[in-house]
């Protein structure tokens, strides 16, 4: 088990992969890329940002014959179908009108990116709590199965001012204090993953605003013995935020204690 969990530690890639490739055309655009978006949603009223609160425009990133990118090949775009919900500028912004989903394409030349779905929500306020009033959790793994891995969900929601879910909205996930990992250890003693068991700092809304990374406690690679033999009671702590035009929301960083117990 645990060098299936090393594996997956290890096994983190970033692929950029051409959406349509034109074997056709040896010169010029050869090949475009997917539909480049600033976010994963829009907001109502507002303009598509990224990360850091800046307006950003849809882009599709374009390449030759030998697969160099061409940087002043014109893109265009386009909605699929005759939602209302968003609409495009002549700089290409995406602007939120109602709540909805817009199925949007890129093109360069005839070359067309597969469409996306961009939902239009609610401006996130908030981050909040789910599941307890508290910000403490209990987490406990059996003291006679060390070879064992233990799991405890960490959930909480992003609100808008109506106490709506906002969709798609980025939450950072930070662990900010652990049990100590002993020498030697093949992984970490308490880290994060998905839903799939990888490695995982940040999640992704959905459309009633939830989020929920799984904290992984390893015993085998805990140092410090009472804790093992439930002796002792320790705790890890995990911070999250999220943010909107550069701002952090109310509430974050937020902040969750799971008390570590062997029973």
């Amino acid at each position: 088990m645990i060098q299936r969990f090393v594996a997956m530690l290890c096994a983190v890639g970033v692929v950029l992969a051409a959406a349509c490739i034109d074997m056709s055309a040896p010169k010029g655009v050869a090949s475009i890329s997917v539909l480049q978006l600033p976010s994963l949603s829009v907001v109502l009223g507002d303009s598509m940002r990224d990360s850091n609160g800046v307006v950003v425009p849809l882009t599709v990133l374009a390449f030759d014959g030998a697969g160099n990118p061409i940087g002043d090949a014109p893109a265009q775009f386009f909605f699929t179908d005759t939602t209302t919900a968003a609409r495009l500028t002549a700089q290409n912004l995406l602007v939120g009108d109602k709540i909805g989903t817009v199925h949007i394409v890129g093109q360069v030349g005839n070359l067309q990116t597969p469409a996306v779905d961009v939902p239009v929500t609610f401006a996130p306020v908030s981050i909040v709590r789910t599941a307890t009033k508290t910000d403490t959790a209990l987490f406990t793994f059996p003291a006679d199965s060390l070879a064992s891995l233990g799991v405890s969900p960490v959930a909480t929601r992003v609100l808008a001012a109506n106490d709506s879910g906002s969709n798609k909205i980025i939450v950072r996930y930070k662990i900010v204090y652990a049990p100590a990992t002993r020498t030697g250890a093949p992984l970490p003693a308490v880290f994060l993953t998905d839903d799939n068991g990888r490695p995982a700092s940040t999640d992704t809304t959905d459309a009633t605003g939830a989020v929920s990374r799984k904290l992984v406690v390893l015993p085998t690679s805990l140092a410090d013995p009472s804790l093992i033999n439930g002796s002792r009671i320790d705790s890890a702590i995990v911070e999250l935020s999220a943010s909107y035009k550069g701002k952090l929301l109310q509430n974050a960083p937020l902040r969750v204690i799971v008390r570590i117990v062997a029973k």
